[in-house]
């Protein structure tokens, strides 16, 4: 996994998406996203934290499988 990638996972934990989300954006496996989060302490049920948010839903971003870099449409 490279520094980008561990990069945008961590972001996107921070911001509460799933492994499920975060895999399926970056082309990766569930596994990979759930093993590097729990080593990175970003593991955890974020199901709650969606309650605790306003109701505007949060748009998943889109990346390159080849190169990670996220694609803006």
């Amino acid at each position: 996994m490279t520094e980008q990638q561990k990069s945008i996972i961590k972001t996107l934990r921070e911001q509460n998406f799933s492994y499920n989300a975060i895999a399926k954006a970056m082309g990766v496996t569930v596994a990979t996203v759930k093993s590097y989060c729990q080593r990175s302490g970003l593991a955890g049920n974020r199901k709650e934290a969606f309650k605790s948010q306003s109701d505007t839903p949060l748009e998943l971003p889109t990346f390159c499988r080849c190169c990670g870099k996220q694609l803006i449409q």
